[in-house]
């Protein structure tokens, strides 16, 4: 999962780039960058931020959000595949025989795929099958896109309440420091090393956790749109009754050029 080696290489980039010196690697130095009243206000006080940024029935869904990056994007070869068999059983067989190749196909689960074609079966009018599957796919997109703002301002907010952290620290270590007592200046110096670690953990939580997380969602959105779209248009072409080659064609299109010369071998075989 490219998230996950993404983060974890990012932190041991930078657990490496603390370490090094002139003198080689030295995990002391780690020590400066820990600042726990930091990190909770940091990060703590991002996720409150976006409780009250965002409806709760949304951020109740960010746990779902990781199986969606996890599991493996739908494939778009796949589903030409799927709607040019389709084309040439309601060539051979009629509109009526795409109902039994759903139930056969296993497609119940798809529910966009089932409900498109079903739209076909129960003989809705072009205008009206394209306008609900339309329709159908902006919703989808709309929703998709609330899930990545989610992480969008996460990442727009994380920085903010570092500093933040970095503010209360330098009151709190400020006011309890006497600069004329005998350690006080390396006492000032080492206070306001510690407060600025709370800056650091809000750049990195937008840069290494949030950030990566939205273009992850966009990406298999990206996929789930262009596999939607596959559909649709299998669907239209369908219910007008091209020929099945012709449809093949015209879904190939929407793949890049080095999976087309794939599909189109096979489907001359």
């Amino acid at each position: 999962m490219s998230l996950l080696f993404g983060i974890a290489a990012g932190v041991l980039v930078l657990l490496f780039g603390i370490s090094a010196g002139d003198g080689g690697v030295s995990f002391t130095q780690l020590r400066a960058f820990l600042n726990i009243p930091g990190l909770f206000i940091t990060v703590l006080g991002t996720f409150c931020a976006l409780a009250a940024s965002h409806p709760l029935s949304l951020i109740s869904k960010i746990p779902s959000h990781f199986r969606v990056i996890a599991r493996e994007a739908p494939d778009p070869a796949y589903y030409i595949e799927v709607m040019a068999d389709l084309s040439r059983q309601a060539r051979k067989k009629g509109l009526l025989a795409l109902e039994d190749a759903l139930a056969e196909g296993g497609f119940e689960d798809d529910v966009f795929l089932s409900s498109s074609v079903m739209m076909v079966v129960d003989a809705l009018s072009p205008e009206k099958l394209r306008a609900q599957i339309e329709a159908e796919l902006a919703n989808i997109d709309t929703r998709h896109e609330a899930q990545a703002a989610i992480y969008d301002k996460g990442a727009a907010l994380a920085p903010g309440f570092g500093i933040i952290g970095t503010v209360a620290g330098l009151v709190n270590m400020l006011s309890s420091v006497n600069i004329a007592d005998a350690g006080g200046a390396a006492a000032l110096s080492g206070g306001m090393v510690s407060a600025l670690a709370a800056t650091f953990y809000g750049i990195v939580l937008a840069n290494l956790i949030f950030i990566p997380i939205a273009s992850q969602l966009r990406a298999v959105h990206a996929r789930e749109i262009l596999c939607k779209e596959i559909i649709a248009e299998g669907v239209i072409s369908i219910q007008s009754g091209e020929n099945p080659h012709n449809t093949f064609e015209r879904l190939v299109a929407y793949l890049p050029t080095e999976l087309r010369r794939h599909l189109e071998t096979e489907d001359s075989a």
